[in-house]
């Protein structure tokens, strides 16, 4: 048995960023960036009119002779000098020579004049080249999810192809004879498995099985089979206390133990493997021991095999109410913080329990030892299951 950091070092260090590959910049979105992406110009390349009206030379007077008109799609070649105008539309270049913009509605045409009634100040309503992104500066980092807005930075930057982290492929597993679906009849419903694959449905992750194994065969077929196709295997129940039966004699015929039983409430029955770079996981039945076990163990390594930051660190805070159970282990209670308070009262800690899920935002982590009165000092983690 081991205690919860030195089974997190344990998982982590024996643990590796994926492959990388170049992917569509249209099939990026929600990957995971492989290298920061750098603009090779000045995004915008040219001034460009930010609004609908007409350019200037200032210092110029109120009104001045329209020489021309620049289009997005049929920019103004010439130059204007002073007391001229061309009129512009938002987006299109602007001519040379030119350094403000009249907005259409501070502008009266007459013919070929136009007379400003409010002069602007020189470089109002120009968007500036290189004003968005100056040549050589970053645009997106190694490390973080591609979002629409990044995609579309790509698009100015005449990306098509984008490199990126290689998808993260997990299995997941509900063990049990006495388990069946949500959609069938019974008392013992699999939900943590759909509910899980609900979480990690995500573009940069990839889902290779959802499904009940009710006996040692196909327990042992499934694994073998998860081997040779996912990077991470999470089984959920039947983590048992014994080595001599339950979940860990089968999976140790397949692969190598990291840790087995960890130093902690609830949750302590989890067991860690790895065989060649398929890491597995045997998580508890029970939801908050599962989802606790996720939490610390397996959602830090989706984050690392996929490039991301990996690291999220506790923060001090106190107990806003007492906890009146000793513990020999390390203790996790599901709340949420007020300031710097934490409270757990009307969140069910018991491990079977659903309730409160929805509402919980912090975990606490509470020390081995005796009951701790209100005020005592705990450390305290933000609840995401994000990945």
């Amino acid at each position: 048995m081991v205690d919860v950091e030195k089974a997190r070092l344990l998982i982590l260090q024996n643990a590796n960023e994926l492959e990388t590959e170049y992917v569509s910049i249209k099939n990026a979105i929600g990957r995971v960036l492989a290298e920061d992406v750098i603009a090779g110009e000045d995004i915008p390349a040219q001034n460009l009119s930010a609004m609908d009206g007409f350019a200037i030379k200032l210092p110029c007077n109120d009104e001045c002779k329209i020489v021309g008109e620049s289009k997005t799609e049929s920019p103004f070649m010439g130059e204007i000098f002073q007391d001229e105008a061309v009129k512009v539309s938002t987006g299109s270049i602007l001519p040379k020579g030119s350094n403000a913009v009249v907005r259409n509605e501070d502008a009266e045409v007459s013919g070929d004049v136009v007379y400003i009634k409010r002069m602007p100040l020189e470089g109002r309503n120009i968007f500036t080249k290189g004003e968005e992104y100056e040549a050589g500066s970053i645009v997106s980092y190694s490390g973080t999810k591609i979002s629409p807005f990044d995609f579309s930075a790509f698009c100015k930057l005449n990306k098509t192809t984008i490199k990126v982290v290689k998808k993260v492929r997990i299995s997941l597993l509900a063990i049990g004879k006495e388990l069946v679906n949500c959609d069938t009849e019974g008392m013992y419903k699999n939900f943590l498995t759909p509910a899980f694959e609900s979480i990690l449905n995500r573009p940069h992750i990839e889902i290779q099985r959802n499904l009940i194994c009710r006996d040692s065969f196909e327990i042992v077929d499934e694994l073998r089979k998860s081997l040779n196709d996912s990077n991470i295997i999470i089984s959920f129940g039947n983590a048992s206390f014994d080595s001599t039966d339950g979940l860990f004699p089968l999976a140790q015929k397949i692969f190598d133990p990291i840790f087995w039983r960890v130093k902690m409430q609830p949750g302590k029955s989890i067991m860690a493997f790895k065989k060649n770079k398929t890491f597995y996981f045997g998580l508890s039945g029970n939801a908050w021991a599962a989802t606790l076990g996720f939490y610390l163990f397996v959602r830090p390594l989706i984050l690392l095999l996929s490039g991301q930051n990996y690291n999220f660190r506790p923060f001090e805070g106190i107990l806003g109410e007492a906890f009146s159970k000793g513990s020999k282990e390390t203790r996790f209670l599901r709340g949420t913080l007020i300031g710097n308070k934490f409270y757990f009262r009307r969140f069910s800690q018991h491990s079977h329990s659903v309730k409160g899920f929805r509402d919980m935002t912090h975990i606490a982590m509470l020390n081995p030892g005796p009951p701790q009165e209100e005020g005592s000092k705990v450390k305290v983690f933000e609840f995401s299951l994000e990945v």
